[in-house]
């Protein structure tokens, strides 16, 4: 019998812009359950995509979180 063995995200190896797809795709299945799990792909990018459209409208780089802190200065 094959032999399984879990791992955690501390020693799981994030992905580097060389080696990350440059195409997701997600599909959204319809279903008679109640809802769920939808939200969950437009979550990482948030926070990147947040500090670029500051930048674009202020020319204030953001380099640390929480972001409100930065923007008083």
């Amino acid at each position: 019998m094959d032999e399984f063995s879990q791992s955690n995200f501390n020693d799981f190896q994030v992905a580097r812009m060389n080696v990350a797809p440059r195409v997701t795709q997600v599909h959204i299945v319809d279903s008679d359950q109640p809802s769920g799990g939808v939200g969950e792909p437009g979550v990482p990018p948030f926070a990147p995509a947040l500090c670029n459209a500051i930048f674009a409208a202020t020319g204030k780089r953001i380099r640390r979180l929480p972001i409100g802190a930065q923007l008083k200065s």
